[in-house]
C-alpha cells in the first residue's frame, strides 16, 4: 500500500499521496505548476510573459494538437477568471 505524505510548497498543502497516479485533477495541477514554476526559475527568474506564454503555446502545438487548442482556452480562461466581470 502506498504511503500518504503532505507535500508544502510555500505553506500550501500540494498533495496527500505520494504517487501522482492517485492524485486528483487538483492536485496534479497544483503539483505541475510548482514544478513549472521552479524549472522557470532556474532557467530565468525574471522571464517575461512573452516566453512563458511562447512556451505553453509550444507544449500545446507540439504535445496535444490543435484539436483541443478551443478547450485548452476554456480551461485557462476559467481558471484564471478571464471571463468574470
Amino acid at each position: 500500500m502506498m504511503k500518504s505524505l503532505l507535500l508544502h510548497e510555500s505553506g500550501v498543502i500540494i498533495s496527500k499521496q505520494t504517487n501522482p497516479r492517485q492524485m486528483d485533477d487538483g492536485e496534479k495541477s497544483k503539483l505541475l505548476a510548482n514544478r513549472i514554476n521552479k524549472e522557470m526559475i532556474k532557467i530565468d527568474e525574471s522571464m517575461s510573459y512573452k516566453v512563458f506564454a511562447s512556451s505553453v503555446g509550444q507544449i500545446l502545438r507540439n504535445e496535444y494538437g490543435r484539436h483541443l487548442f478551443k478547450q485548452f482556452m476554456e480551461v485557462l480562461s476559467d481558471d484564471i477568471g478571464f471571463n468574470e466581470e
